[in-house]
Parts: C-alpha cells; sequence; structure tokens
C-alpha cells in the first residue's frame, strides 16, 4: 500500500485530522460492525484491507458525507457494488466553504491514490450529503453547522472545478442521502415506496414513492417537524410539538433530564397523554407522579420512580435503553408510544412497501425494534389492513457517504 500520510498532512488546513480505512467489501455481507472481505483476499500485515486491482476501467463513484464534525468518504465500484476505499477528515467549528471543498478534493485523491491504476478519470460522479437544504442538486442553504454559508452555496460546482470538471457532481439532503442507500443496497433494496426516519441529535426524513424522491414545492418536507404532539414542547423551529422533540436522542436524554431535576425541586413529573399511557401499561401508580411532599403519608413502598433509578443526569440513550430499572422502563416505552404514532403517520400518508428506521437511538437493537413493531400493530387501522415492513437501516457508518454517490447515480431522482 502506499504511504500517504505525509502528503495528506500537508495538503490538510490545520484543524483537520484523517483517519483512512481501505475495504473491498460486496454489498451482500456489509453489516454496521464490520467490513467483510472476499474468500480470495486477505489483511495486508500492516492491518489495512487489500488493495483492488481490478477497478481501473469500471463505473467508479464517489459518496461524500459532510457532517458537523466530519467528513466521510467511500469509493465504489457501481457493477459489482463495491467499496474500494473509505476515508475520514475531522473538523471543528465553523469552516469556510472553500477550505470544505478544498477537502473533499483532498480526500478523494487519497482514496483513489489507494487503488493501483485509478485516477480521477475514473469517476462517473461525485455525490456530496449535506444537512441542509439542496433541491436544486447544485446549491446548499441552511447548514446550522456552518453559520458562516450565507445564502446558496455552488458547492457541486466549486468541486466539480476542483476537481478538473472531470464528472458530473451532485449534492443532497443527507436525510435523502441516507434512504437512498437503502434503497439501494440496504434495508429497502427492491422497494419502490419507502420512507426513512434518522433517530439522532434530531429526527431525519426522507420518503420515496415510485422509485422518486418526494420532494415538495419548495423542497422542504420535513418529517421530524410534524406536530406530533398539538401544541405540545417547544422545538427550537419555532414550532410546538415536533416528532424531534420527542423522538430524538437528544429528546429522550432531556426528558430524562428533566424528570430527574424535577425530583431534585420536588416537582411533579412531566406526564403528558402519551406517559400515561406508558404507566397504565407498565401499572405505574399516580403517587410516584407527586411532588416528595406529598408523599410523605404514603406507603413507602411506593417511592417516586426517579429517586430509585439508576439513571443520572449524564446518562445516556444507550444507558437508557441497557438499564433494567423501573424509570427507564417507562422512558422506553413512553419513546416507542411517541414514534409509533409519528411512523404511522408517515404509513397513512405515504403508503410505504417499507420503512426504515436509522440512526444512534437504533443501537437499542431488539428492545426498541420489536415493541415498536408491536406498538404500530396495535394501534394502526383494522379497516385496511397492508403489509408494511418495519426495518432498521442496515448501512451503518456508510449510510451517508454511500447514500450521496447512490444519488449521484440516479437512485430516487
Amino acid at each position: 500500500m502506499k504511504v500517504f500520510g505525509q502528503i495528506a498532512a500537508a495538503l490538510l488546513a490545520p484543524q483537520a485530522t484523517e483517519s483512512v480505512n481501505v475495504a473491498s467489501t460486496r454489498w451482500g455481507d456489509l453489516n454496521a460492525s464490520a467490513s467483510i472481505f472476499n474468500d480470495n483476499q486477505a489483511m495486508t500485515s500492516s492491518g489495512d484491507s487489500p488493495r483492488d486491482n481490478n477497478v481501473a476501467n469500471k463505473n467508479i463513484v464517489a459518496g461524500v458525507d459532510l457532517g458537523g464534525g466530519s467528513i466521510k468518504f467511500a469509493l465504489i465500484e457501481e457493477n459489482s457494488e463495491k467499496i474500494i476505499a473509505r476515508h475520514t477528515i475531522h473538523h471543528e467549528g465553523d469552516v469556510e466553504p472553500a477550505a470544505i471543498v478544498e477537502r473533499i478534493k483532498n480526500g478523494i485523491d487519497v482514496m483513489i491514490s489507494q487503488v493501483d491504476g485509478l485516477s480521477t478519470h475514473n469517476l462517473k460522479a461525485v455525490g456530496i450529503g449535506a444537512p441542509g437544504k439542496a433541491a436544486d442538486g447544485i446549491h446548499v442553504e441552511g447548514l446550522a453547522n456552518f453559520p458562516s454559508w450565507k445564502g446558496k452555496i455552488p458547492i457541486s460546482n466549486m468541486v466539480s472545478d476542483k476537481l478538473g470538471n472531470v464528472c458530473p457532481v451532485n449534492v443532497c439532503n443527507d436525510a435523502d442521502a441516507a434512504l437512498a442507500g437503502e434503497s439501494w443496497i440496504g434495508a429497502a433494496k427492491g422497494s419502490e415506496d419507502t420512507v426513512m426516519f434518522t433517530l439522532g441529535t434530531g429526527v431525519g426524513f426522507a420518503a420515496i414513492s415510485g422509485g422518486h424522491f418526494i420532494k415538495g414545492a419548495a423542497g422542504t418536507i420535513e418529517g421530524g417537524h410534524y406536530p406530533l404532539i398539538p401544541y405540545g414542547r417547544q422545538c427550537a423551529c419555532g414550532q410546538r410539538g415536533c416528532m424531534e422533540v420527542y423522538c430524538s436522542g437528544t429528546a429522550i436524554v432531556n426528558r430524562m433530564k428533566e424528570d430527574i431535576n424535577n425530583r431534585k425541586n420536588k416537582l411533579p413529573l412531566y406526564d403528558d397523554h402519551v406517559r400515561k399511557a406508558a404507566r397504565t401499561e407498565l401499572d405505574i401508580r399516580d403517587a410516584e407522579f407527586l411532588a416528595r411532599e406529598e408523599l410523605e403519608n404514603l406507603d413507602p413502598e411506593y417511592l417516586p420512580l426517579v429517586d430509585a433509578t439508576t439513571l443520572t443526569e449524564d446518562s445516556t440513550v444507550a444507558d437508557i435503553f441497557a438499564s433494567e430499572d423501573r424509570y427507564a422502563e417507562l422512558l422506553v416505552v413512553e419513546t416507542v408510544k411517541y414514534l409509533a404514532a409519528g411512523i404511522l403517520t408517515s404509513m397513512r400518508m405515504f403508503d410505504p412497501k417499507v420503512v426504515i428506521v436509522g440512526g444512534g437511538v437504533t443501537k437499542a437493537g431488539d428492545k426498541l425494534l420489536l415493541p415498536l413493531r408491536e406498538e404500530i400493530e396495535f394501534i394502526t387501522w383494522k379497516h385496511l389492513p397492508t403489509e408494511q415492513e418495519i426495518k432498521f437501516a442496515e448501512l451503518g457508518d456508510d449510510a451517508g457517504s454511500v447514500g450521496a454517490a447512490a444519488v449521484a447515480i440516479g437512485i430516487g431522482k
């Protein structure tokens, strides 16, 4: 394998750091936790995966996942659906568009340098997924992590120029990219009618109907900002009751912190109709939601849930789903109910064959997926039953970069 560390370090700005993982992977064997190599390949002595020497004359697509803290890259051979290289560039804070474009060019160059006989002239297309509005495939706007990016930034044209105009460059919304990737070679492969929710710091949403993205008049369909609870919790978008403030990883942790803080201040716990339904399901008494001074004359066995929990204000979503205490169980059950209601709304509105749920919250595994399926089956209509699959995303950390590549070659367009 060629040594490129010094070259890459010289090309990048001082605040950027890089990591490289070159892999040759058949999509049928790909999972979120590991790269599986073909039988005729072997790991190199350095621990890197082997070069593929047979791709120079094939169609190569580069995918770029532009995140707030890193840029993730994947180089994909379209015909065989194999990842032939990966790369990551980390950055901190607001970075100007020109600097990001330079890093995208450098990241693609680094991947290409890892494959014998390959050059930028073998690129069929480059796809960029970005967390903002990207309705026309050229411009991106409204990137919260890059406040210096004012107005519409023609990032596709900028990257194309930097690469020497060797191939088309397309930019798309990162939620659309994730769905395109799953539709191409992931959990939704073979489905032309799919919706996807991505649960992380927020709630991303994308929909494909008849093989094409549903974009809307202004390209601003945001399922995460569907008002799940009318006049509910305040959302940063300006609305109240958005799905994002109930179902995101951030929202789950915030509810826990709010409850813990309320108990410290002898205040009742938050208790909307969804939590009441969860309490009923778990047979949790109303007394457990009273302020501390109101419990003095109650039987000691009815201690408030939060007083007995092992969770703290520093606990994470993973801690909540891993805990076995009653309060953690309540948080999980109510989250399932909130999420099921949001997903069911999308099922009625878009009539998908497959519903994909991705993002960090899905690391909870079957502790989330199985009760989610059961809850949706319980609350869905009985008049016109339809077969609609609820599945977790399969591409893991490759979702953004592979999905951006998928959009670049026409998936979902």
